[in-house]
């Protein structure tokens, strides 16, 4: 996907490329499992903010490595003055790309904060903030490639929504369970134990 992703505009020749999407796609994951993980209680002897550091903290250095993945490359390519990579930039600047800069940068900033009191509910609308920005991202990475601008019309919106209905549809597919998994205890006649025991 990192390679497709590339191809689809090749005027952009960093090395970095691969990493950045690698990285937001870590943290895009990492944030969807928080916002789809049941609730755990605190465990003992440790208090509420120590139970939402488990989960803020990895995921507030995803994305402060994301941030930095970008400003590095966005530097090497301005301080080289190349130009097929400024215009790979221009093609996703304007409103919608400084826009996005600053929901990216109030996301940071957002998550650096949180790690000084953190707690279960700002982890978890964090992580919905991070699922929005890097499904964001995607758009402002292909759609240049298409139009030689970053914008979102109806038919960008209706392709999401379709690949959400269907992963919706699949999800109870993604729950049956896998026919060459373990078996349960009453097929195997084992115990908890590993005990033989009459079935």
């Amino acid at each position: 996907m990192t390679d497709l992703v590339g191809s689809l505009d090749p005027r952009l020749g960093s090395s970095l490329e691969g990493l950045l999407v690698l990285t937001a796609w870590s943290g895009l994951a990492f944030a969807a499992a928080i916002l789809r993980a049941p609730e755990e209680p605190a465990p003992v002897g440790r208090g509420r903010a120590a139970a939402g550091r488990d989960r803020l903290v990895p995921l507030a250095v995803l994305l402060a490595l994301w941030a930095y993945l970008h400003f590095v490359q966005f530097l090497i390519v301005w301080s080289a003055n190349l130009p097929d990579e400024v215009r790979w930039y221009f093609a996703r600047g304007g409103w919608a790309g400084r826009g996005l800069a600053l929901m990216a940068g109030a996301a940071v900033l957002a998550a650096a904060l949180a790690t000084l009191r953190p707690g279960r509910p700002t982890t978890r609308v964090l992580a919905g903030l991070v699922v929005v920005l890097h499904a964001v991202e995607m758009f402002w990475l292909v759609t240049p490639a298409l139009r030689d601008r970053f914008t979102l019309t109806a038919g960008d919106l209706l392709a999401a929504l379709g690949i959400l209905c269907l992963a919706t549809a699949l999800r109870p597919l993604a729950r049956m369970p896998h026919p060459r998994g373990p078996k349960s205890t009453r097929e195997t006649g084992t115990s908890e134990a590993g005990r033989r025991v009459p079935a």
